[in-house]
């Protein structure tokens, strides 16, 4: 069955039977487990526009392996075009350049990538830098949004990999909803470099450091001049579309550590945004910072123009 269909010049959802719907379910998450009598009209819609973009993503998949293809051969034909005429000898010197032109790409690619994971597991063992995210938020987050933070979890571990200054990243309360999604998305996540994973709390992980936390939320009253070695910065793993306004700020001061926020409000001033950023966005905010030593060059190289409020 199609899940969408045409009828009046527009789209319309085929909602399908509640057993259609389990399928759906299934095709999406093998281990979700519902009872089909309690599927209501509105998760069977939701469902079938979940069904609709695996299927678009599926087209998407075929396409750019198709493209792929057809690129490598015109790429085959302007070659064989550009020999036209050319000795067999010619030729096979040709062929040869291009081999070890490959050749010497891939080993210029592993060697950045064995520096990238040199530079993060030292960053790990020297442990002068540490980023903690904390993902105890998962009753907080739908699904949706628990997808979401794993992938800007993802964004952060990549923009670590390319930073100069390099942190230990670690991951805590990694557990339950939240390790389920970290498996799906990013298989390998407990093997990155540079990187710690623990299902305990930032609290629990770090009880002999507690002095040393500092909760990093917009919501503090204290504004960070300089970043400090002997400080530890935690970071709200959370996705909730401002639904929880101040629950990173009301966690940490319940819990008696203590909090500040990035000094960037004047960067941001005229353009009406909410100073709350994306969990890699901070990451990113800090890993400039490290680099620049300059909070202004930071916000102008991590966030997107439209949350600027750029100088003329």
């Amino acid at each position: 069955d199609e899940a969408t269909q045409k009828g009046s010049g527009s789209d319309v959802l085929d909602l399908g039977t509640p057993g259609d719907v389990i399928n759906v379910i299934n095709v999406i998450d093998p281990s979700y487990v519902i009872d089909p009598s309690n599927v209501s009209k509105s998760t069977r819609k939701r469902l079938a526009k979940a069904e609709q973009w695996q299927r678009v993503k599926a087209l998407k998949k075929q396409r750019a392996k198709e493209q792929k293809a057809k690129a490598r051969e015109e790429r085959l034909a302007a070659i064989v075009a550009g020999q036209a005429g050319w000795t067999e000898e010619e030729k096979e010197r040709d062929k040869a350049e291009r081999i070890e032109r490959a050749r010497a790409y891939r080993e210029k690619q592993a060697e950045a990538k064995h520096a990238r994971h040199d530079r993060l597991a030292k960053a790990k063992e020297e442990d002068t830098w540490r980023v903690v995210i904390d993902y105890d938020f998962e009753e907080q987050m739908t699904p949706t949004e628990i997808k979401s933070i794993v992938q800007q979890t993802n964004f952060a571990f990549g923009a670590n990999g390319r930073a100069e200054t390099p942190v230990h990243l670690v991951l805590c309360s990694v557990k339950g909803g939240i390790r389920e999604a970290f498996e799906r998305q990013l298989q390998v996540y407990e093997s990155w470099a540079g990187v710690t994973v623990t299902s305990e709390s930032y609290v629990e992980f770090h009880k002999e450091k507690k002095d040393r936390l500092v909760y990093l939320t917009a919501d503090s009253d204290v504004e960070i001049g300089r970043l400090c070695p002997e400080d530890i910065y935690v970071i709200g793993g959370i996705v909730d579309r401002n639904r929880h306004k101040g629950i990173c700020h009301t966690r940490a001061t319940e819990e008696g550590i203590r909090t500040a926020r990035l000094p960037i409000a004047k960067h941001l001033l005229g353009t009406g945004r909410s100073m709350v950023m994306c969990t890699n966005h901070v990451v990113d905010m800090l890993l400039k910072f490290l680099e620049t030593d300059d909070w202004e060059t930071a916000v102008q190289r991590v966030l997107p123009e439209r949350k600027r409020g750029d100088k003329e």
